[in-house]
């Protein structure tokens, strides 16, 4: 893959997300690679280089401020929901007034840098009570064919970002109540937003907990069927994200 980038009139070489030391990777197949960067209070990345389209989920929140070398694509990134704009404009004036952003446990945003790289180095607020952790999943360029029929998720959980490669969706899991029912239609992942999430059916695997914690995630095949529902006593957030 070319790593570089032109900054001002100079074409400069950059580390990829995978190579940056603070970034951990977590899974890979065809489709996806899950990356988690983990930077402790005080503490900040090398700059790197992004260079798909992804989701990013915040698992742990807190302060940090993004030094971004050549444009800063800041037009590439996609909120949930109507509400999604707002949420780019209070980033926008949180870093001119505060030289900061701060990002919340559990929002997630799509970042559509595939053709349009980004180098940047995020650096996490002394002030964080712990560190900053953010879930980076990455889209790969192949893609199955989709099998016929609609997902579930679809009509039991809400859409909150759709873009050209990719769906999202959210669902809140009350105690006690129905499971929902997911059936994948094309590879997705299910993410476990705050803890407490149950799975039931699908292919279960050795590697994935019937029960997800805070940020643990399960990939999903094409055709598989799952159960999601909620393993706590307080309402547990799914969130499914799904090729297009």
């Amino acid at each position: 893959m070319d790593k570089t980038t032109m900054v001002g009139n100079q074409e400069t070489s950059y580390p990829e997300e995978s190579e940056e030391p603070l970034h951990r990777s977590l899974f890979g197949n065809d489709c996806f690679r899950v990356f988690c960067a983990v930077i402790p209070p005080g503490a900040e990345t090398l700059y790197h280089r992004h260079s798909h389209d992804s989701l990013v989920v915040v698992v742990e929140g807190g302060d940090q401020a993004t030094s971004v070398r050549g444009p800063s694509r800041t037009d590439r990134f996609v909120f949930p929901g109507p509400a999604g704009v707002f949420r780019k404009l209070r980033a926008g004036i949180e870093g001119l007034l505060r030289g900061s952003m701060r990002f919340r446990s559990g929002e997630f945003f799509a970042t559509l840098y595939r053709g349009h790289p980004i180098v940047h180095k995020v650096a996490a607020s002394r002030k964080n009570a712990d560190a900053l952790r953010l879930m980076d999943i990455q889209l790969l360029a192949h893609r199955p064919a989709p099998i016929e029929g609609e997902s579930t998720a679809a009509r039991n959980a809400r859409k909150r970002i759709e873009v050209p490669r990719f769906v999202v969706y959210t669902a809140k899991l009350n105690p006690g109540a129905a499971p929902l029912s997911f059936r994948a239609t094309t590879p997705s992942l299910v993410v476990s937003l705050d803890g407490g999430l149950a799975l039931a059916g699908g292919t279960l695997r050795d590697d994935v907990p019937a029960e997800l914690g805070k940020g643990q995630f399960r990939s999903v095949q094409c055709g598989e069927r799952l159960e999601l529902g909620c393993a706590s006593r307080a309402v547990s957030s799914a969130l499914i994200l799904a090729l297009r």
